[in-house]
């Protein structure tokens, strides 16, 4: 079974510089992501928007 971040989590953390802590390991640099990248986190994968994480693909 997989479980996904929410988006708004994904863009308080960066906003605010903070690190998320998954089973799977630690999320760092998440302000460094510039808009249209994106990150897989927990196979799930979510791209920068302007107005925080988008989830694009889910598994």
């Amino acid at each position: 079974m997989h479980y996904y971040i929410k988006s708004k989590y994904l863009a308080l953390a960066r906003m605010h510089g903070f690190t998320l802590h998954t089973i799977e390991g630690d999320i760092v640099n998440l302000s460094k992501l510039l808009e249209g990248e994106t990150i897989t986190i927990q196979g799930q994968q979510y791209q920068v928007t302007k107005d925080g994480f988008k989830l694009v693909q889910k598994t």
